[in-house]
């Protein structure tokens, strides 16, 4: 299941990259930033990937979080930003079995890395986060996850 997860999440990922790097410049986007908590504490290195939830938008977000926690998501490579709409919203984070961060010069699935967080928020269908992009000029879009998966 661990694995399934995983892949899937990797696929969405790359998918949304790939959208995002066929994006038109001229698309609509809306900053969005913010912070995410596990059990009220910032995560460093938590992955966030935006799902639209309607068939009509092209494109999807991704980003990551900083040491504070910290992520602004983007629709692409050079695209600061996101398309306003609704989105399913995925987390994960990597790390080695036992805990520790992945080595700089190692990549994830070569040293048999796992998401340490529950893997309901990895779960297209499990996660329940959503997120509505707003017009312009929103405050922050905080994310409070709980180690428990609730």
């Amino acid at each position: 299941m661990l694995r399934k997860t995983f892949l899937m999440g990797a696929v969405l990922l790359g998918w949304g990259m790939t959208l995002g790097c066929n994006a038109e410049p001229e698309m609509e986007v809306v900053p969005v930033s913010g912070t995410v908590q596990l059990d009220g504490k910032p995560v460093e290195g938590v992955s966030i990937t935006l799902l639209p939830q309607s068939n009509g938008m092209r494109a999807a977000g991704f980003g990551t979080t900083d040491s504070n926690g910290q992520y602004t998501l983007q629709a692409g490579p050079e695209i600061e930003g996101v398309p306003p709409g609704n989105y399913r919203v995925l987390f994960s984070k990597m790390a080695m079995p036992d805990g520790s961060p992945i080595p700089p010069d190692a990549m994830a699935a070569d040293v048999g890395a796992v998401n340490v967080l529950p893997e309901k928020y990895n779960s297209v269908e499990f996660s329940g986060v959503t997120l509505t992009v707003p017009p312009p000029n929103a405050e922050a879009t905080n994310f409070e996850l709980s180690s428990s998966g609730r």
